[in-house]
C-alpha cells in the first residue's frame, strides 16, 4: 500500500519538477533531479512521508476544527449565565440555542457536532430554570433526548439524560419521567461520568417522593436508627393532644387529607421504626374528635407513617419537643381554641337569626338573584379571578403545587426600614416572619427565611434565595409608614403596574437601594418571561392572605382596616418565578396601630391569619 503511494507520488513529482524548471538549464536541472530521485531512496522516502503526513493532518484538522463562530458563542453562553440581568430575557437564551443548533445542522462532517447540539439544549435548559414555564422545560428535554437518540455513543449522552431528569422533576413535576431518564442513564452508560450522580439523584427522588420545585435531599436509610416508643392522647378544653414519643427527635412532615366522610392528619417520621411492643393496628376508643390511629412502616425507606383519624376537625397544629423527644399534634373543632393552628375548613359559628332578619335577608337574596339573572341574560362580563376552574387550569398548565414557602422579612442590617413609635420595621418583620414560619412548619410545609437574624440582604439576593430553595411561594413581610399619621390598615400586594400615586410612593420606598432599573425594563421582563399566569396566581394568593389575616385579627378582638389587594412594581417580587406577594402588616406611623403591632397577641394573630390564607390557597391548588 505504502509502496503504491510512493510510486504514484513519484510519477506525479518528476514531471512537476521538470515543468517547474523549464527555460534556461531546464534539461540540466531535470536530469540532476531524476538522478537524485532514482539513486537516493532515503530522500524519496522522506519526501513521500511528508506528503502523507501533511494529507492526514489536513484531514484531521478539517474534521476536528471548530466551525467559525462556535468558540465565540460558547463564550457568550458563559457570559449570559453569569449576567443576572441579561439572563432574565428569554430572547437571549433562544438566540444562543438557535445559534448552536445552526452550527450543529450545517456541519455534518464535524466530529464534535453533538457538543453544539448539547449546548443548544443547555441554553433552553437555563431558560426553563429561570422561567419555570413547562413548555420551556419540555423543549429543552426534547432536544436533550434528540441528542441521545441521534448520538447514543456520544460522551454527552449521559449528561443529556441526567439534565432531562432534573428538568422533569423540578419544573414538570413528573417524577416518573425523571426516574425513567435516570434509569436509562444508569443502564446504558454504566461507565459514564454521570453514573454516580444519576444513582444518587434517583435515590433522592425515591419511589414515594413528591416532585417539588426543588431538588431536596431526602434521607433514605436502609435501616431506621430511631425507635417510635409510644402514642397516647389527652383531651382538655375541647383540644385533643396526641403525643408521639421517640428515642430522639427526627425529621418529620405533616399533611392534611379528607374526603366526604373522614379527615386525617398524616405524619411521616424519617429514620424512625415502631417499637416491637407498639401494635400496628387501629387503637384508642374515640377520644373527643380523635377517632384513632394507624401506623405503616416502610422498611425500604426507613420511615414510619402515622395516620391520625378525626371526626370533626376544624384546625390543627404540630410541634416538636426535644426533652422528652416527641411530636405533639393538637386538634380541635372549637372556634375558640387553638388559635395558632391551621384551619382546615371555615369556622363561621352559627348565629340565631330573628324572623325579621330572615325576611330582610331573603329580600336581599332575591334582589341579588334577580341582578345575577339579568346580568346573565345581558351577557355581562364575569370576573375570571372568581371562576374556580380557571385557577385549576392555570395550576395544571404551570405545574404549580405548594410544598416549599420562602418567607422574606423585609429590610435588615444597615437598612432599618421605617422607624416610628418605638418600632424598627426590620425587627418587627423578622419577629412576625419567625412566627409565620413556625405555624406553616406545623402544617407540614417546608419553610425557609431569606434572613434569620439582623443582617442586610439585597433585594435581588432575596429572590435568588427563593430560586435556590425552589420555592413554590414567596412572601415578603413589611410594615408601612406614611406622613398621614391617621393612615392605618393591612394590605397585600402582588407584582403589577399601577398609576396610583400612593402605591408608587410605597414602591419607591421599598425599592430603595436597588441597582438602577427602569420601569420600562421591568415591563419587558414581565412580558418576556410570560408571567401573566403567575401574576394571576399571585393575585389569588394575595386575596386569600388579605381576607384570612384581617378576619383572624378581627376575631382576636382588634379593629383593623382592610386596605385590600393591589398591584405594585416591587423589585423584590420581579425576579420571582413563583407566585409571590408583599404584605404590609400595618402602619408604624400611626400611634394606635403601632401599639397593636407591639403586642405579641396581635403578632401571633397576624402570623396565623397569613398562614391560614397560604393554606387555603395551597389546598385549592393541591386538589
Amino acid at each position: 500500500m505504502i509502496y503504491t503511494i510512493f510510486i504514484l507520488k513519484l510519477k506525479l513529482f518528476v514531471p512537476y519538477s521538470e515543468m517547474a524548471f523549464e527555460g534556461k538549464n531546464t534539461v540540466k536541472v531535470g536530469a540532476v533531479m531524476r538522478s537524485l530521485l532514482k539513486d537516493n531512496t532515503i530522500f524519496l522516502f522522506l519526501v513521500q512521508s511528508i506528503v502523507v503526513i501533511f494529507a492526514i493532518a489536513l484531514s484531521f484538522a478539517l474534521v476536528y476544527a471548530s466551525p467559525a463562530g462556535y468558540e465565540d458563542i460558547k463564550i457568550e453562553l458563559d457570559r449570559l449565565i453569569q449576567d443576572k440581568h441579561r439572563s432574565e430575557y428569554r430572547h437571549n437564551w433562544l438566540k444562543l440555542s438557535d445559534d448552536f443548533y445552526e452550527i450543529y445542522r450545517s456541519n455534518a462532517a464535524w466530529n464534535n457536532r453533538p457538543a453544539a447540539l448539547f449546548r443548544s439544549a443547555f441554553a433552553l435548559d437555563q431558560m426553563a430554570q429561570r422561567s419555570f414555564v413547562r413548555k420551556d422545560a419540555q423543549s429543552a428535554i426534547e432536544r436533550y433526548l434528540y441528542l441521545v437518540n441521534k448520538h447514543k455513543n456520544s460522551p454527552l449522552a449521559d449528561d443529556s439524560l441526567y439534565n432531562a431528569a432534573q428538568l422533569a422533576n423540578t419544573v414538570l413535576r413528573d417524577t416518573k419521567k425523571a426516574k425513567a431518564y435516570l434509569k436509562q442513564c444508569i443502564k446504558d452508560y454504566p461507565t459514564g461520568d454521570y453514573i454516580l450522580k444519576a444513582k444518587k439523584y434517583y435515590a433522592e427522588i425515591g419511589d414515594g417522593a413528591i416532585a417539588s420545585l426543588g431538588t431536596i435531599a431526602v434521607a433514605r436509610p436502609s435501616q431506621a436508627s430511631i425507635t417510635l416508643t409510644k402514642i397516647n392522647s389527652q383531651l382538655k378544653n375541647d383540644v385533643v393532644r396526641i403525643y408521639i414519643s421517640m428515642d430522639t427527635i427526627s425529621s418529620w412532615r405533616a399533611k392534611y387529607k379528607n374526603d366526604d366522610k373522614n379527615q386525617w392528619v398524616i405524619i411521616t417520621l424519617n429514620n424512625v421504626a415502631p417499637s416491637q411492643n407498639l401494635e400496628l393496628v387501629d387503637t384508642f376508643k374515640k377520644h373527643g374528635i380523635f377517632v384513632g390511629y394507624h401506623i405503616d412502616y416502610n422498611e425500604e425507606e426507613g420511615a414510619s407513617v402515622i395516620t391520625l383519624e378525626f371526626s370533626d376537625l376544624l384546625r390543627y397544629a404540630v410541634k416538636s419537643e426535644k426533652e422528652p423527644a416527641r411530636l405533639i399534634v393538637e386538634a380541635t373543632n372549637s372556634t375558640k381554641e387553638l388559635r395558632s393552628g391551621i384551619n382546615v375548613k371555615e369556622d363561621s359559628p352559627k348565629k340565631k337569626v330573628s324572623a325579621k332578619e330572615q325576611k330582610t335577608a331573603q329580600k336581599a337574596v332575591d334582589k341579588k338573584t334577580a341582578k345575577a339573572t339579568a346580568a346573565k341574560n345581558s351577557s355581562a362580563q364575569i370576573n375570571k379571578d372568581d371562576v374556580p376552574t380557571l385557577a385549576s387550569k392555570i395550576a395544571s398548565q404551570l405545574g404549580l403545587k405548594v410544598k416549599t414557602v420562602v418567607i422574606d422579612p423585609g429590610h435588615g442590617g444597615k437598612d432599618p426600614g421605617a422607624i416610628n413609635n418605638g418600632i424598627k420595621e426590620k425587627d418587627f418583620n423578622l419577629d412576625v416572619a419567625k412566627r409565620l414560619a413556625s405555624v406553616l412548619k406545623s402544617a407540614g410545609y417546608t419553610v425557609h427565611l431569606t434572613r434569620s437574624n439582623d443582617k442586610y440582604v439585597g433585594l435581588y439576593e432575596r429572590t435568588d434565595i427563593a430560586r435556590k430553595h425552589k420555592a413554590d411561594l414567596f412572601i415578603s413581610l413589611h410594615a408601612n409608614s406614611s406622613k398621614n399619621k391617621n393612615a392605618e390598615g393591612f394590605e397585600t400586594y402582588y407584582l403589577d403596574f399601577t398609576k396610583d400615586a400612593e402605591v408608587i410612593r410605597l414602591a419607591a420606598i421599598e425599592n430603595a437601594g436597588v441597582e438602577k432599573r427602569g420601569l420600562g425594563e421591568m415591563e419587558k421582563i414581565l412580558g418576556d418571561m410570560l408571567l401573566k399566569a403567575r401574576i394571576q396566581e399571585s393575585k389569588r394568593l394575595a386575596s386569600k392572605v388579605q381576607h384570612s389575616a384581617v378576619r383572624k385579627v378581627s376575631k382576636a378582638g382588634y379593629k383593623v382596616k382592610s386596605n385590600g389587594t393591589k398591584g405594585a412594581p416591587f423589585h423584590v417580587l420581579i425576579g420571582s418565578s413563583m407566585p409571590c406577594i408583599l404584605v404590609e402588616m400595618g402602619y408604624t406611623s400611626s400611634a394606635a396601630e403601632a401599639k397593636r403591632l407591639s403586642s405579641d397577641k396581635y403578632k401571633n394573630s397576624l402570623a396565623e391569619g397569613i398562614a391560614n390564607g397560604v393554606h387555603q390557597y395551597a389546598k385549592e391548588l393541591n386538589k
